[in-house]
Formats: structure tokens, C-alpha cells, sequence
């Protein structure tokens, strides 16, 4: 089974959109998750219970997708020039009490957790759907579970 965590109501063929209890989830022995824009809403210790319960639920083999706001993409646009929407896509656009960031990350951080908690062959993916993931400061990673914890 493959899971599509807080999907914003977007369908992906063959996934089932989960958007209700993203942690703990209930379920087990999952071939893939996919995570897009939502690790950032858990605060910097909380999100590191939130990967450990992620990659629990996958079977051996399993893949973890995760999509979260480039951090050092950002400043690096920023220095450039360009213009976009920076505090609502750091800090969350705060419409309603759920849609706070409570944590950054960039490429060292999400690859040191991911490989830290027994993911392998990490590497970047292409969103499928127009989604936050396909987003040009969105940093994409994916890993494969390779051990019990």
C-alpha cells in the first residue's frame, strides 16, 4: 500500500491520501509514503518522532518520499533577487492554527535524518502533481528502508 500524507485533497493514482492522523499513523508495512510540505509543520524535536513513526510504518524495501521548503534555497533566491512570498513559505501561511512551520530544513539536515533512522539510495524526486512538492525552492528526498529499527 502506498500512502500520500496530507494530500491537500490532491489524488495520485495507486495512493490513498491520508489527511486526517498523519502521526502516529496507523498503519504498517506500507511500500511508500509520500510526505510533501507537511514535516515542517512539526517542531525540530517533535519532527524527529514524527520520521522515526514514518519510517516504522514501511516494510523492509519501503520508500519514504519526503518534500519540505529548501531553507538554504530560499536564502540563496532571496540573495538573488527574486521575489516570492518568504515569510509565509518559512513560517507557514498561518490561515488557520494548523498551518504554522514550526522547523526548517535543508539537504544535510533531511539526508543526516533520513540516513540516520536507516534509509539508503536517498535521492531527489519529481513531484507528479502540481502540489507544493513541484515547487522550485521544494527540496525533494527519497530513501529506502533497508533495516528494522
Amino acid at each position: 500500500m502506498k500512502i500520500n500524507i496530507a494530500s491537500g485533497g490532491k489524488d495520485i493514482d495507486r495512493y490513498l491520501n491520508v489527511d486526517d492522523i498523519i502521526y502516529p499513523l496507523a498503519y504498517e508495512n506500507l511500500d511508500e509514503i509520500r510526505a510533501s510540505h507537511i514535516l515542517e509543520h512539526f517542531g525540530h524535536v517533535e519532527s524527529l518522532a514524527v520520521l522515526i513513526n514514518w519510517v516504522d510504518a514501511l516494510k523492509v524495501g519501503g520508500i519514504l518520499k519526503i518534500a519540505v521548503p529548501d531553507f538554504d534555497d530560499l536564502m540563496r533566491r532571496r540573495a538573488l533577487g527574486e521575489i516570492w512570498e518568504y515569510e509565509g513559505i518559512i513560517m507557514g501561511g498561518q490561515v488557520d492554527n494548523r498551518d504554522y512551520h514550526k522547523s526548517i530544513w535543508n539537504y544535510e539536515k533531511l539526508n543526516y535524518f533520513m540516513t540516520k533512522l536507516g534509509l539508503d539510495d536517498i535521492k531527489t524526486w519529481q513531484s507528479e502533481i502540481m502540489d507544493c512538492a513541484a515547487y522550485p525552492f521544494s527540496l525533494n528526498l527519497q530513501g529506502r528502508k533497508t533495516w528494522v529499527q
